[in-house]
């Protein structure tokens, strides 16, 4: 007997029906409105219009990784393949890229620290996810960071893809200023919101409270 789901908010609902006219999109409920949930509906929708299992990443903190492969059980009808295609990456950087280069899953689990590691980007970029989901995005807010700018680059050569879907989940998307925006969007959509410069959206969008005094500027 197939196990009934609970049911979903209606913003859930309303988050749901928007990913079915985007390609891509930010979540950004604050803490316990059911990011998880209505993401993991997200993309079984994907994979039903697809007719298979997407090859899907998702990064988030070590802490929650066990967690990520838990909703998929709790949030996916039994008899679904989906929970058996899941796998949570542990031990090294090196044995997380080997894990990616040898996986027979479909969904990856992985932690942000390991974008630090060349090897590692080199593995997910020859694998290519055709989803990405960055869970606690607000951890690439730093554009000039070494996790942002590899997830970047993943980012980008996904969407030389046909199959492409990248999705930011936060409940704070902002933790200083608004320029926190800028290196989560273009990772989301490189660049079709916020431009595809840091420089010219801070120049666009923001002014320097210093511009007529000496020293440095502040924006």
């Amino acid at each position: 007997m197939v196990k009934e789901l609970p049911k979903l908010w209606f913003h859930q609902v309303s988050a749901i029906n928007k990913a079915k006219t985007v390609k891509d999109l930010a979540i950004f409920y604050p803490p316990g409105l059911g990011k998880s949930r209505t993401t993991i509906e997200i993309f079984r929708d994907r994979c039903r219009e697809n007719s298979r299992v997407l090859k899907t990443l998702i990064v988030c903190p070590l802490i929650v990784q066990q967690n990520w492969r838990a909703e998929f059980s709790k949030f996916c009808p039994d008899g679904s393949p989906l929970p058996k295609k899941v796998k949570v990456l542990e031990g090294s950087i090196k044995e997380k890229a080997e894990a990616v280069r040898t996986a027979r899953e479909d969904i990856l689990i992985v932690n942000y620290d390991v974008f630090i590691s060349p090897e590692f980007l080199a593995a997910c970029t020859k694998w290519l996810p055709e989803v990405l989901i960055l869970d606690e995005s607000h951890r690439v807010k730093n554009a000039s960071s070494k996790r942002t700018k590899a997830l970047t680059k993943l980012s980008v050569a996904m969407s030389k893809q046909d199959v492409c879907h990248r999705y930011l989940l936060t409940g704070t998307p902002i933790t200083n200023d608004q320029l926190d925006l800028f290196a989560q969007f273009f990772i989301l959509d490189n660049g079709k919101t916020l431009g595809d410069s840091y420089f010219g959206f801070r120049a666009t969008y923001f002014y320097d409270l210093n511009a007529y005094k000496k020293g440095t500027a502040k924006y």
